[in-house]
């Protein structure tokens, strides 16, 4: 593999350090992009922490995505966003401005759905809950 392949999704709540000080730190990697992935944040606040996300990315160039967000991510500026599954085919045909669209996958069959809607990037994720085992999922 060439280039960047390393993704990093952030949830801020389970850091140990103050949340910016990681993110300048993550932003020094040499990661293909940083998910701000804050999903407990009202959207005002959300866009606020992304702001100084962004800028924290500018200063390196490191690429940051932002999540859930529609709004934000075009007030930012931000041409990467991943949406949740059910976001994502709500607004698939919206999305065209954006240089990055990815979702997060949690069944096989609804791979070939998002590609034919033109997902550039797909997380695939199973779910674990109770009893869970895990699944080779094969395409």
């Amino acid at each position: 593999m060439e280039g960047k392949q390393i993704i990093a999704v952030t949830n801020r709540n389970l850091c140990t350090r103050p949340f910016l000080q990681v993110m300048e730190e993550l932003a020094q990697k040499e990661l293909k992009t940083i998910v701000l992935r804050e999903k407990d944040l009202p959207e005002k606040e959300y866009e606020k922490l992304a702001g100084r996300c962004l800028e924290i990315c500018q200063k390196t160039g490191a690429d940051l995505t932002i999540h859930n967000f529609i709004s934000a991510a075009r007030n930012l500026g931000v041409k990467k966003i991943h949406l949740p599954y059910s976001v994502f085919l709500k607004e698939a045909d919206t999305l065209g401005d954006f240089d990055s669209v990815s979702t997060s996958i949690h069944k096989p069959e609804e791979v070939l759905h998002a590609q034919e809607l033109g997902l550039q990037v797909i997380f695939l994720r199973q779910t674990a809950k109770k009893g869970w085992r895990p699944e080779v999922w094969t395409f």
